[in-house]
């Protein structure tokens, strides 16, 4: 409300990959109770608590039978861990690659008078939602996905809000209190904040982790299983440039390059034409310069 700006990680559900899961081959993805759905609302956005499945998703290691009386590990395909695509068109996160997600949650926008939302990260075009609680099983992993069922597509999961925010506490003070808390904090209270702000809202709070192994914490976005590392590191980076500093700087790291591809037609019937000058034309100049050379040398030295 005083002119701050914002970034949201937040985590809605409780889902992780850990013991219950990797022991028990199943764990169950529930509510953590954050209680900041009036707050993310006012501002103009929706955490659902659900589940983003997406065929563009990472592989992962899992234990899918012994061998003996050892583990066989093979790679397979976990729809619970997303591959996000950027915006085509804002600087923060166009011309990235994939983001590394886990358990990432959709975002809903909704009626937020003088605010501009902007999706930055999304699902692929072959998404879906699940409702929670969720029952996740490590069979689902061992199944080949069904293309039927992944049928949304574009699914937000990273959304900017920029604008002027009306706080959720307006209307809510009585006089007194907001009196009391000006003489504490030396701050007036403002029902609205005081210049244009920028929150940017993640319903993922795993893309900006670094996962942590024996030998020490990872980069961020690295996945171990396939030595991959995602575009993580560069969607945080170009988050709080553009958040931070105003200058512009960062719009020129997201220029357009645009390819000018071959009229099909023109090469059709012109292609003869040009073979020769590419390849014929070269050789009959440096032919005829040879023979001008001696020429010039022969015309020299005989005088």
């Amino acid at each position: 409300m005083h002119g701050g700006n914002l970034i949201w990680m937040v985590d809605n559900l409780h889902a992780e990959l850990d013991d219950s899961l990797l022991k028990n081959h199943e764990t169950v993805a529930y509510d953590r109770g954050l209680n900041l759905e009036d707050l993310f609302f006012k501002y103009g956005v929706r955490i659902n608590p659900d589940l983003v499945l997406d065929m563009q998703c990472a592989n992962v290691n899992f234990v899918t039978g012994m061998q003996g009386d050892k583990p066989q590990i093979n790679l397979l395909s976990w729809p619970y861990y997303p591959l996000l695509n950027g915006s085509l068109t804002h600087p923060i996160s166009k011309n990235l690659d994939p983001v590394y997600s886990k358990f990432a949650n959709s975002i809903d926008t909704v009626k937020a008078p003088g605010i501009v939302k902007t999706v930055l990260l999304q699902s692929s075009k072959n998404g879906r939602i699940i409702g929670t609680p969720a029952l996740i099983t490590l069979e689902s992993a061992k199944t080949s996905i069904d293309p039927s069922e992944f049928t949304r597509p574009d699914i937000p999961v990273a959304v900017l809000l920029e604008g002027h925010f009306r706080s959720l506490y307006a209307n809510r003070l009585s006089s007194a209190m907001a009196d009391t808390l000006a003489n504490v904090y030396h701050q007036p209270f403002l029902a609205m904040d005081s210049s244009e702000s920028r929150v940017l809202v993640c319903a993922d709070a795993d893309i900006a982790m670094n996962e942590v192994t024996r030998q020490g914490p990872l980069p961020m976005g690295f996945n171990k299983d396939i030595n991959y590392r995602f575009a993580n590191q560069d969607f945080i980076d170009n988050s709080l440039d553009y958040i931070l500093n105003p200058s512009g700087i960062l719009e020129t790291r997201a220029k357009d390059f645009t390819l000018r591809l071959l009229d099909p037609k023109k090469v059709e019937q012109d292609h003869s034409f040009w073979q020769f000058v590419n390849i014929v034309l070269p050789v009959l100049l440096v032919v005829l310069s040879g023979f001008v050379f001696q020429w010039l040398r022969k015309r020299k030295y005989q005088s």
